[in-house]
């Protein structure tokens, strides 16, 4: 009795975790998009700041859109019928529209969602007390409740005509500005390197010469490093996500030290500088990137 008492806890544990890691992985993406977004825009004034969403029921309604740079962005919330809810991230072309846009990221199976956003104190029975000039998406996933809250820094208020006051727009952080370049003109969202959907960020040719500026601070997911040529500054990058080491994707990095060669080519068939899945070896493509097959 004892040893089922402990596999359940264990199994409730895990799955809590299960939640709650998903949920951090939505709430950092939503953060790292949309923090220093310059346009921002709630359509559901009936429910906003007020109350859950439940109608239209088995529709996409849109909860925000979002510009950040020259990127658009679409929060998107499917509501409940039959089944529960989906909660989606997209890059937009303008227009929110559920079936068009590159999916960045998704909830599932959730419920009770409400937003919230104010250039005031924010104050709701569900909220609690909420900051001005900030974005709360709360739901319900697993019968557990969810609250993601994201600063707007670039979004502006009214101004303020009063006696003795400042006249400039009321802010997040009154007085502060942030430098939207260029760390608000991301790259595109990349894909996988077999489809040609990689987005490139730092090519590097032979002899070690940069062939154009390394910018992979523009990748809104971090980058990855590819095998190629030995050189101080590295090799060439992609935007990740990486998928190193599968069928047709780049090999997986190794140290140079750890290999111990120093030939300036390492762009060749079983090269050690990079390793694959068991089953897979290395060979060096058309592009002279080292890739597994």
């Amino acid at each position: 009795m004892n040893k089922i008492l402990s596999l359940l806890f264990l199994f409730l544990l895990s799955f809590q975790m299960t939640v709650a890691k998903e949920a951090s992985s939505f709430s950092d993406v939503l953060f790292n998009r949309i923090y220093l977004a310059s346009k921002f825009v709630t359509e559901l004034t009936d429910s906003l700041n007020h109350s859950a969403i439940v109608k239209p029921p088995n529709t996409w309604v849109t909860l925000a859109r979002f510009e950040v740079g020259d990127k658009k962005y679409c929060l998107t919330y499917k509501v409940p019928y039959d089944n529960l809810g989906t909660i989606e991230l997209r890059q937009s072309g303008g227009a929110c529209d559920h079936f068009n846009g590159v999916l960045i990221h998704k909830l599932t199976d959730v419920q009770d969602v409400m937003i919230f956003f104010k250039e005031v104190e924010n104050r709701h029975i569900a909220l609690g007390s909420g900051d001005a000039f900030t974005f709360y998406l709360l739901y319900e996933k697993d019968k557990q409740k969810m609250k993601i809250a994201v600063p707007l820094l670039e979004i502006k208020g009214a101004r303020e005509f009063k006696r003795y006051g400042n006249v400039a727009r009321s802010s997040f952080l009154r007085g502060a500005s942030f430098r939207k370049d260029p760390r608000t003109i991301f790259k595109d969202i990349s894909g996988k390197y077999v489809d040609e959907k990689s987005v490139l960020c730092h090519k590097v040719s032979k002899g070690c010469v940069d062939t154009g500026p390394n910018e992979c601070d523009k990748c809104p997911n971090g980058w990855y490093e590819v095998v190629d040529y030995n050189c101080k500054q590295g090799g060439t990058k992609f935007c990740a996500p990486s998928y190193c080491g599968d069928k047709g994707e780049p090999a997986c990095l190794r140290g140079f030290e750890f290999t111990g060669t120093d030939r300036d080519d390492l762009c060749i068939a079983d090269s050690p500088a990079g390793y694959c899945r068991p089953g897979l070896k290395t060979y060096c493509d058309e592009n002279k990137i080292l890739v597994c097959l």
